[in-house]
């Protein structure tokens, strides 16, 4: 569906991917510590750096959104 998404840009309508959220911040969920873990050395900033870039070229997405809620 990803493809059918970013198929959807025009002049007027950028396509983004969003990564994080609620569950980022909640204890209780397996993606609470997904943040300090991708950011915790330089190899792992650059691991999700290229990973998200490889996913944002493969199913054409122009922007990301990373959020963290507190």
């Amino acid at each position: 569906m990803y493809t059918e998404f970013t198929s959807l840009q025009s002049d007027s309508l950028e396509t983004w991917i969003a990564i994080g959220g609620f569950d980022f911040s909640d204890p209780d969920t397996p993606t609470f510590n997904a943040w300090s873990d991708m950011t915790s050395t330089s190899a792992n900033r650059a691991a999700f750096i290229t990973s998200l870039e490889s996913f944002m070229d493969q199913y054409g997405f122009q922007g990301v959104d990373l959020g963290q809620s507190f």
